[in-house]
């Protein structure tokens, strides 16, 4: 994760699932609102895919849930895209 300060962009963290793997497409798709960041990972779990939850405290970033389908199938893709609103 990136902050602006003036004009200058600085990392404030580096963002990593708790169980990813190589090949998961972990950051294929991103949401942020406020403190709040939703990260997909289409091709975790055989490609079922998988939505990261990660909440910021002060310049901490914290995974909170890990998203899946209940009725999730090989080749589904959950996670191709993410949106997070309204926190």
């Amino acid at each position: 994760m990136f902050v602006k300060s003036g004009t200058a962009w600085t990392q404030q963290a580096k963002l990593i699932a708790n169980d990813g793997v190589t090949g998961d497409q972990f950051g294929w798709s991103v949401s942020i609102n406020g403190d709040t960041a939703v990260i997909g990972a289409y091709q975790a779990a055989s490609a079922k895919g998988a939505a990261y939850v990660f909440t910021r405290s002060g310049t901490t970033w914290t995974q909170q849930a890990k998203l899946i389908a209940s009725d999730g199938a090989s080749g589904e893709s959950f996670g191709v895209s993410v949106s997070v609103t309204g926190i």
